[in-house]
């Protein structure tokens, strides 16, 4: 839903790389906030336990876990249309933008996975993984508001004005830097997603 909402929201950006930056800072904040939803659902599962049935266990279990991982989840899923709207601004090239930028972000949610489920919960406990993700949105975040806010600085817009009437993509740095931010953006997300099940097991069963 937030890709979702986030492909329709593009369009109408003006300066998406700020607004990216923002949301990868929600999503820091909001992830803080959930294991304090999984204790609320852990405490809100054992009071019903016994007094429902095995089907109505499953289903209470599925909606206190949508409760919980919502809205972060939905935060997450309006940055990457973000940085397509910031980094695709060319229909010549966008194939190959689009590409590169889905496949750091997939090679990220790749690594997010095992770096996250085989070393960083292993040797740093859950808590601490949790704050390694996080501190790596605010990097993400911080970065994308600087590099905006060095443009702006310097008096050049946040999308240059092309030849060809469209607006021209990023200088090449810039470019390398929001494919970065879409390895980060990939790899916390997994991360997380590998972290919360693990909470959500211990609560409420595998």
């Amino acid at each position: 839903f937030g890709g979702l909402a986030g492909g329709l929201l593009a369009a109408r950006l003006r300066r998406p790389l700020v607004l990216y930056g923002l949301t990868e800072l929600a999503v820091a904040v909001a992830a803080l906030l959930v294991p304090l939803g999984f204790r609320w659902m852990d405490g809100a599962y054992r009071s019903a336990y016994d007094v429902s049935s095995a089907g109505q266990h499953t289903l209470m279990r599925l909606l206190l876990t949508l409760a919980v991982v919502t809205p972060v989840t939905f935060l997450m899923g309006l940055t990457l249309p973000f940085l397509t709207r910031y980094l695709v601004t060319s229909m010549r090239t966008a194939g190959a933008r689009m590409g590169g930028l889905y496949s750091a972000n997939t090679l990220g949610a790749m690594a997010g996975s095992l770096v996250s489920g085989f070393i960083l919960i292993e040797l740093l406990g859950l808590s601490t993984t949790m704050h390694v993700a996080v501190g790596l949105n605010l990097l993400a975040g911080t970065i994308a508001l600087v590099l905006a806010a060095q443009r702006r600085g310097a008096g050049l817009p946040e999308m240059v004005g092309g030849d060809d009437g469209e607006v021209a993509l990023p200088v090449r740095r810039i470019r390398v830097l929001i494919y970065a931010a879409s390895f980060v953006s990939g790899f916390v997300a997994l991360s997380l997603e590998v972290l919360w099940t693990r909470m959500i097991a211990e609560g409420t069963g595998s």
